[in-house]
């Protein structure tokens, strides 16, 4: 009986659990994935290098060396203050001749000597006395130069510039050719180095004072357009 009664109601049980509603199925919600943890490493932030820059070293320039005096008569070797070329060159003209003489000495501004019925200035003077044909010849600003050193530049009291300047011409122009045509000239005076430079040696009586206060004279009147030497 008891068998018969247990038997009964496992039945029992099973036909309730058969018949009751079944729950609905649970729904697996699926857990969201975290995305993996990022880790931030914060740099802290570049301070911008400055280039160095190279502070270039200041090379000191070297001064420039002071110009030869062209007129120096201490100069090594044998004394030349001019070319023979110039010597012997047609420029500076009478104007140029005539500005020059009269922006150092007014008072020759007025002067003027009737050669050939025609008045010449100074300039015109040594211009048209400078050359002699074969007899002689001398560019004509060395020779007013000359000249006028020798009269200390005053006009002269019979105003005859023309015979002066022939006469200088003459006396400047053997000793050229002296120099450049005799060996035994040459050799007496081997601190002179050509034959111009001879001729005005000589026509200052060998004085080298007076040859450098010559070649000073003219580089500053005509030295600029008409230098001396090339």
């Amino acid at each position: 009986m008891r068998q018969f009664l247990l038997a009964l109601n496992l039945l029992a049980g099973g036909f309730l659990t058969a018949c009751a509603p079944e729950p609905p199925a649970a729904t697996l919600v699926s857990t969201p994935t975290l995305p993996p943890s990022v880790t931030y490493t914060i740099s802290p932030s570049a301070t911008p290098t400055r280039a160095s820059t190279t502070t270039p070293s200041m090379t000191p320039t070297p001064s420039a060396s002071p110009t030869p005096d062209p007129c120096d008569i201490s100069q090594a070797g044998p004394l030349t203050i001019l070319d023979d070329d110039t010597y012997f060159s047609f420029g500076p003209t009478s104007n140029e001749m005539d500005r020059a003489l009269v922006a150092a000495y007014p008072e020759w501004e007025a002067f003027r000597q009737v050669v050939f019925t025609d008045p010449w200035t100074a300039g015109g003077v040594f211009d048209q006395a400078s050359f002699g044909g074969p007899e002689y010849g001398v560019n004509p600003a060395i020779l007013m130069i000359s000249v006028m050193m020798r009269l200390n530049w005053v006009i002269p009291n019979d105003g005859n510039m023309y015979l002066r300047a022939v006469q200088a011409a003459k006396e400047m122009f053997p000793h050229y050719v002296a120099y450049y045509t005799e060996e035994q000239v040459r050799s007496a005076y081997p601190h002179i180095g050509n034959a111009a430079t001879y001729s005005l040696y000589r026509f200052f009586g060998k004085d080298e004072d007076r040859l450098h206060k010559w070649c000073t004279i003219y580089g500053e009147m005509f030295g600029a357009k008409y230098p001396l030497k090339h």
